[in-house]
């Protein structure tokens, strides 16, 4: 399943970034974020679903700062000392705690890859993370297209 969603005429400048990778490679990249002054909108565990679950895990961030330094065409996790627009904030101790603590999780249960699942579970597995997505997505602004 593919889902759209825009970002509000109100709402700021949004950046959407896709990762490639399991749902541990996912909190890592968050992870990576959140040191570079990113905040975790929502908690990192949302539907109290186990790594050998749910082979998804959407992560949302927010940056307070007016420019991420990022843009649409970079990968969050790169090397952002070669971006000069690039300004690093000091990491949000929440946020922190709270990927550090699913990282924890992730690390010591068995991680559910989405290459090792049918498709017809896939898109059942898709679907969930939509679902439970969808609210906090339409809460930081963004609109079902």
């Amino acid at each position: 399943m593919q889902a759209n969603f825009t970002a509000g005429a109100d709402t700021p400048k949004q950046i959407c970034f896709f990762c490639d990778g399991d749902a541990l490679q996912v909190l890592v990249a968050a992870r990576d974020l959140i040191h570079m002054g990113w905040k975790l909108v929502h908690h990192p565990l949302y539907g109290n679903y186990r790594p050998h679950q749910q082979p998804y895990r959407s992560i949302l961030l927010q940056r307070e700062a007016e420019n991420s330094g990022l843009s649409h065409e970079q990968n969050p996790t790169q090397d952002q000392s070669l971006n000069p627009a690039y300004q690093c904030l000091a990491p949000d101790p929440a946020s922190l705690q709270l990927i550090e603590a699913a990282l924890d999780v992730y690390r010591a249960d068995r991680v559910l890859n989405p290459q090792q699942v049918p498709d017809v579970m896939l898109r059942d597995c898709s679907q969930l993370d939509y679902e439970l997505m969808r609210l906090p997505l339409e809460q930081a602004g963004w609109e079902a297209a």
